[in-house]
Parts: structure tokens; C-alpha cells; sequence
């Protein structure tokens, strides 16, 4: 009441560091750990994160924004593997604790022979990767086809409609479940993009 004297007391207050959401949505990535940050390239002033691992890693919880339903989307991101073996995933989206689970709404991620893309039923495998330079991945739905460009071109399509929504997701970057593990990420990524709308492959080749 107004005027009144109230004592409170709050418990399992947990605070963490996040890093900037700089669309319009405005919502941030837990730091869990340390991730590094640091420029692409001499002088440069676009900055990639790395040193990603078990304990290492970005999340964000369930998000509405990210639930697509079957509709368009599209996901890119640069990426410099540290080795032709690098695990890890760029971006894992899922209430699953398995990366590669045909529950899992959204994947991309890194294993031993390449890169697959996973939207829930549809899994596609894509390789190789180039070590030590900036390459980027782009996944895009539109009009019910999931498209995956590397490098500006277009390596596949596919017919893709499994609804990508689930109330439950939880986002990872630089971590991903396999097996109910928690596992790290052997690259260094920049450019992360999420949006509901599906450019053109002219629009991402620039």
C-alpha cells in the first residue's frame, strides 16, 4: 500500500553476462564462461568469438520470435573451422538433447566428415570445410524448400515443411547436446543472422 513499509526477499537470483541482440527484438545471448572475442583481421573492426567448449558457450532461452512454424526463415553466419575435424555446433535450436534428434527444430552443426543442416525430419550433409579462412553458411526456407549456399552459392535444395516451432527451445551457440552431453565447438564465428524472412541468393551473395 502506499505509504507502507514492506520487506522483501528475493533468493536464486542468478545474473550473467549477455551479449547484444542488435536487431529490433533486442533479446541478448547468456555468456556462459568466457568467450572470446576478437577481430577478424588485422585492424578489422567486425570482431568473431571463439574459445568455445563444454563449459564455454552462448544460450539463449526459449524465444517466440524464433518459433517460424512452417514458414520462411533463414539463418547465416561466417565461420573459420581450427581444423578439417572441428565438432560443434554453429547453432543449435531444440528442447532435445540430442543435436541430431528428429526433434530438433533447427541445427547446423560440424562433425567428423562435414556440415549438416537439420530442421526436424530433413537432414542434410554438406562438406567440406575450409580451415583457417572465413567462410560463410547460409540456411534458407522459402515457399516450403530449404536452401543451404556456402560462400555466396547454392549446394542444395530440398523440399522442407516440418513446423520448426517448439515452446520449449533453447538456442546454443558454440555448445550443442548429443546424447544428452554437453559438448563445445572447434571455429570461430561472426555475422550470426536469424530472421523470418528469406532473402534472395543474390541478397546473400552480397
Amino acid at each position: 500500500a502506499a505509504g507502507g513499509t514492506h520487506v522483501v526477499t528475493w533468493d536464486n537470483v542468478t545474473c550473467r553476462l549477455a551479449d547484444t541482440d542488435r536487431s529490433v527484438n533486442a533479446n541478448g545471448l547468456q555468456v556462459h564462461g568466457t568467450i572470446t572475442k576478437s577481430a577478424v583481421a588485422t585492424g578489422a573492426d567486425l570482431v568473431g568469438y571463439s574459445g568455445f567448449s563444454a563449459s564455454n558457450y552462448l544460450e539463449q532461452p526459449y524465444n517466440s520470435d524464433l518459433d517460424f512454424g512452417t514458414g520462411d526463415f533463414s539463418i547465416s553466419c561466417w565461420v573459420k573451422f581450427t581444423s578439417s575435424s572441428s565438432y560443434g555446433a554453429l547453432l543449435h535450436r531444440s528442447s532435445s538433447d540430442n543435436v541430431n534428434s528428429v526433434n530438433t527444430p533447427i541445427a547446423i552443426y560440424s562433425g567428423g566428415s562435414g556440415i549438416t543442416v537439420r530442421v526436424k525430419s530433413i537432414e542434410a550433409f554438406y562438406a567440406p570445410r575450409s580451415v583457417d579462412i572465413w567462410t560463410q553458411y547460409a540456411v534458407v526456407r522459402v515457399s516450403g524448400v530449404l536452401k543451404v549456399y556456402v560462400g555466396g552459392v547454392e549446394v542444395s535444395s530440398t523440399a522442407c515443411t516440418d513446423n520448426v516451432s517448439d515452446s520449449a527451445a533453447v538456442s546454443y551457440i558454440g555448445g550443442y547436446y548429443y546424447n544428452g552431453v554437453l559438448n563445445g565447438a572447434g571455429f570461430n564465428i561472426a555475422l550470426l543472422r536469424i530472421s523470418a524472412t528469406a532473402p534472395s541468393a543474390s541478397q546473400i551473395k552480397t
